[in-house]
């Protein structure tokens, strides 16, 4: 793909309201999940050293780590965030349907990840 027919599609996929506001409600509710999970879990996790990142119902807790850990899962949802984002901006111009189910799949994915951040939190305190 060209570069002018790459922003061609950027600026028809940004004005299409699905794509905008799905985007920026993703957006937002990944930056006020991280730092809720961020800002709650620092002060447990500066005591012990120690993050939870992953508990099984049948085992408990079966992942821990060291605090620098606790950037891990916040950062592969932003990856996955801009990555999808990305990918629907530039397919916007050959398959509109196809760019607007990346973005209510990455809206979808951001929902189910802030509910298991919620629970994580709480194992972690």
């Amino acid at each position: 793909m060209r570069w002018d027919a790459l922003v061609f599609s950027v600026r028809h996929a940004v004005r299409d309201p699905f794509i905008r506001w799905n985007a920026i409600a993703s957006g937002v509710v990944y930056l006020a999940v991280s730092v809720f999970f961020l800002w709650s879990i620092t002060p447990a996790v500066r005591q012990t050293g120690l993050v939870t990142l992953h508990y099984n119902t049948y085992i408990g807790i079966d992942d821990v780590r060291a605090w620098p850990w606790m950037f891990f899962i916040p950062g592969v949802v932003l990856f996955v965030i801009v990555f999808d984002t990305m990918v629907a901006l530039i397919l916007f111009q050959k398959d509109r349907l196809a760019a607007r189910a990346i973005i209510a799949l990455e809206s979808g994915t951001v929902l189910v990840w802030a509910v298991g951040i919620y629970f994580l939190t709480r194992i972690n305190l």
